[in-house]
């Protein structure tokens, strides 16, 4: 029997490469690159992307079993996020509409990590924001930086006193100063120059220096792929768009954990001397993680599914499997309560006990 193409699989669902690639959120290039094998580098768009084929195709008719050999999903570590499909009989079986915890796009994460890190962490942005201040804000995979930034952008778009400017790109490893230099500009309405950088700039640096211009942050997502040379050209832009020696923007770098061994080399040591580090390590402590599992089910009107032994222990689990990592990334607490809720599902059962996670963490 032939093998079936992920290119087929596209076509079988009645989609086109674009038109899945807006159901995704992704662009078409890649979803081109996909059905090529050729997966993102940044683990952030990758899980987004794969994540997002799953539970497209799936819904369409696709194998899961099928899918997840053409897109070659392994086993990874709890840093590293698990793929986890849902059988929509689970949800029946629950007596839920949706499921609370989905892989992709995860519903409703800002009402629901209130705690006081990612509050104080919203505050930080702001303030950054308010005060022209250039920081980097570093967390491990999942740990919701992702979440206090859409947090910190949705605060901003009610207050006319705040600009937010957030520069994505898929592959962040290549990117060029260019790229953030025409972000910026367009963010604040000047015309990008091209390979003019100083006259763009010069544009910039103008109309920032208005009395009537609202306070500017500008938001650059992973940084840790990002070479010394565009970090070293960030800073500078910071250090440049002065009127005397007041700044005229904030600039945040947002970066996984691994961006530390980096900024105390030489080679970054421009860079941290100027920064400010900020961390975010996701869920600290059994009642963080039994909030955050509760009002996530508070959405569906099931909060009594997870018994709180069983949320307990399931801490107590991961703290024995990693003892040097006192939090959970709240991702990944996602991907886990799936796991919980299909275990409890082949067996029968209408609630996660103990009893549930012992059976999920003897096969994990």
């Amino acid at each position: 029997m032939p093998e079936v193409t992920l290119h087929q699989l596209i076509e079988s669902a009645g989609h086109s490469q674009r038109s899945l690639a807006a159901a995704v959120g992704v662009s078409p290039a890649a979803i081109n690159q996909i059905c090529k094998g050729i997966q993102p580098k940044s683990a952030a768009q990758k899980n987004k992307l794969i994540n997002g084929l799953i539970a497209e195709l799936t819904a369409k008719g696709a194998e899961a079993d099928q899918l997840k050999q053409i897109l070659k999903i392994q086993s990874n570590s709890p840093e590293e996020t698990p793929m986890i499909l849902m059988n929509p009989a689970i949800f029946k079986h629950f007596k839920m509409a949706r499921n609370p915890f989905p892989a992709s796009n995860i519903d409703g994460e800002a009402d629901v990590l209130l705690t006081s890190e990612y509050l104080d962490a919203v505050k930080l942005i702001k303030d950054a924001a308010h005060n022209h201040q250039f920081i980097i804000f570093v967390g491990p995979q999942g740990a919701g930086k992702t979440t206090v930034i859409d947090g910190a952008a949705q605060e901003m778009s009610n207050d006319e006193s705040y600009r937010f400017v957030r520069v994505l790109d898929p592959d962040a490893e290549k990117m060029k100063i260019a790229t953030v230099v025409k972000a910026i500009s367009e963010g604040v309405g000047v015309q990008y120059r091209g390979f003019d950088r100083h006259k763009s700039l010069t544009l910039v640096h103008d109309t920032l220096a208005k009395p009537s211009e609202p306070n500017t942050i500008v938001v650059i997502d992973d940084c840790h792929n990002m070479t010394p040379q565009t970090l070293k050209a960030i800073k500078r832009i910071w250090d440049n768009l002065k009127q005397g020696h007041r700044h005229l923007l904030g600039i945040v770098l947002v970066a996984q954990d691994g961006i530390y061994d980096r900024l105390i080399r030489d080679e970054l040591r421009e860079v941290s001397t100027q920064a400010e580090v900020y961390e975010l390590w996701g869920l600290r402590n059994p009642n963080e993680l039994s909030e955050y599992i509760h009002k996530k089910l508070k959405k569906v009107n099931r909060e009594g599914l997870f018994q709180i032994e069983a949320i307990k222990l399931f801490w107590d689990k991961e703290m024995n499997r990693n003892s040097a990592r006192q939090w959970i990334a709240p991702r990944y607490v996602n991907d886990k309560c799936q796991e919980a809720m299909n275990t409890a599902y082949l067996a029968k059962e209408d609630v996660i006990t103990p009893e549930i996670i012992e059976r999920l963490y003897s096969h994990s």
